[in-house]
């Protein structure tokens, strides 16, 4: 049997100073390039394995960040992690969508029902603002990835066409549309 070159109380305290050091939880990298620490090996011999010893002196509020999607605050497993969990991550990217896909373009006329406003037709329907200025895929966009769809409706191409060019007016009363020609 060999005797051991470092005590527990030791391997501890070159784990810290490292740590101190370089300010993060230190890699098995870190501690190869390091010069006048113990090995790598020395640390898995004596503890079963790298993360082990992590676990047992790594101070995890180096490794605190806030979730970018809830702001939650979390200890990163990873130096790339940004959300707390796969959940958060999905919710980030699906919110914030920055392209205008076809599939959005669907999802948003989905949403509106799916029909034009005044007739109920079907087809090749297209999205237009109450707000009576210009329609834009941004402006839909942005709306989409607020869910705030309120000020948007369906319309078919002669309807909307009408619309534009002055030859029919929607008007709101109360919380009611209503079309005039």
């Amino acid at each position: 049997m060999h005797k051991r070159k470092y005590t527990k109380e030791q391997l501890e305290f070159y784990f810290k100073k490292l740590m101190d050091k370089i300010k993060k939880i230190p890699r098995e990298e870190d501690l190869e390039k390091a010069k006048g620490y113990p090995s790598v090996q020395t640390y898995v011999d004596r503890f079963g394995s790298w993360q082990n010893a992590v676990n047992l002196f790594g101070n995890k509020k180096l490794s605190e960040r806030r979730c970018a999607n809830c702001g939650k605050l979390f200890v990163r497993s990873k130096k790339t992690n940004k959300f707390c969990s796969k959940k958060c991550l999905m919710l980030f990217h699906s919110k914030k969508s920055s392209k205008y896909t076809k599939a959005i373009d669907n999802k948003v006329k989905q949403i509106l029902g799916g029909t034009c406003f005044i007739c109920d037709f079907t087809y090749f329907l297209e999205i237009h603002c109450l707000d009576n200025k210009k329609d834009s895929n941004h402006k839909v966009l942005t709306a989409y990835n607020k869910k705030n769809l309120h000020d948007f409706i369906l319309l078919c191409p002669n309807h909307h066409m009408m619309l534009h060019k002055k030859l029919a007016k929607l008007s709101r009363k109360e919380n009611d549309l209503i079309w005039q020609e």
